[in-house]
């Protein structure tokens, strides 16, 4: 065990059965770290689980808080305070799904894993909160549902709305799993009557009715891997800012649950999800068209967007082979 670590904190929604992450958190707790736990009891189908190992957590040492009192916490959050040069340094890792190795191997999910101090005193101030729930955090780099996932998203939409009107670069790109709410939705007709163009991935449940030549497309991925990541891209007049959440676009996301957006600030990175967006947006082979036709026919190759006529693309396999030429 690293000897300048001071403390580690971590949501827990749902974990493998055997985890090493839960054994690793045991053991930095028996040899001297500050482990706090926050173990999510709501956690559907891992309500019993999740007591057992709030249990086991507690015999080692570990401070262990079981959930936050009327909500649901649903972010993916691991908080490590290490001792540098006389000074804490924060390493923080933030996801869009869980810490789970069961659903590693079969889930598509990304985790941002970051050293930026700006980020971990959000992070440590998200821990705050989940200490003393009546006090609202105060972040500068996050966001947090139920507080501001909702003026996030209106601002930024309303942002590209506003771009595209005096002629500068707009564009909206969402991937979600599940896009059920309302004003969400009113959002983006807004968006696209104003000539804005949105283009989303959602892999199930779609209530945005599109209206032909609006300037809106939306498809589903279902493949070998279940699609499980969240992002929100924007045009950002030419310079696209790109955010990683836990959230989907659901009622329940917005108010009844603790789920953080995180920005992707560094360049390399940001760029590898643009391209990641684009293959995926690229799909002709198990992409479906979501239409107010409710007819989830499958993408052919003429409608592939900007890929060549007549090139089967098939985005799973090709960010696979991205990734590999990438690493």
């Amino acid at each position: 065990l690293d000897p300048l670590v001071q403390s580690i904190s971590m949501t827990q929604y749902r974990l493998a059965k055997g985890s090493c992450i839960a054994r690793a958190l045991q053991a930095a707790a028996r040899n001297g770290k500050k482990v706090f736990v926050l173990v999510e009891p709501q956690a559907r189908f891992d309500e019993e689980a999740n007591i057992k190992w709030a249990g086991r957590y507690r015999d080692a040492g570990v401070e262990v808080q079981l959930g936050v009192q009327g909500l649901k916490v649903h972010s993916k959050l691991i908080h490590i305070v290490r001792r540098e040069s006389g000074r804490d340094r924060s390493y923080t890792v933030l996801g869009t799904g869980n810490f789970n190795e069961d659903t590693a191997d079969v889930f598509a999910d990304h985790l941002l894993m970051t050293y930026q101090q700006e980020i971990g005193n959000d992070l440590a101030e998200i821990f705050r909160f989940f200490r003393k729930s009546y006090q609202k955090p105060r972040l500068k780099h996050l966001n947090i549902a139920p507080f501001d996932l909702r003026s996030f998203l209106r601002d930024r939409i309303e942002a590209e709305i506003e771009n595209h009107l005096v002629g500068k670069p707009s564009g909206i790109f969402f991937k979600v799993n599940n896009f059920s709410d309302s004003e969400t939705n009113e959002l983006l007709h807004r968006a696209t009557n104003a000539g804005v163009p949105v283009r989303m991935i959602v892999r199930s449940m779609f209530s945005l009715v599109i209206e032909e030549g609006s300037g809106c497309e939306a498809i589903s991925i279902v493949d070998k891997y279940l699609e499980h990541s969240r992002m929100m891209i924007f045009e950002n007049a030419g310079d696209p800012a790109v955010f990683l959440s836990s959230a989907d676009f659901m009622p329940r996301n917005f108010d009844t649950r603790v789920e953080t957006i995180f920005p992707v600030y560094e360049k390399k990175l940001r760029q590898q999800l643009l391209e990641y967006f684009h293959i995926q947006w690229s799909d002709n082979t198990k992409a479906r068209i979501l239409d107010r036709d409710l007819e989830n026919r499958y993408r052919t190759s003429a409608g592939s967007g900007k890929g060549k006529k007549g090139k089967k693309t098939r985005a799973q396999f090709d960010i696979e082979t991205y990734l590999r030429e990438k690493n």
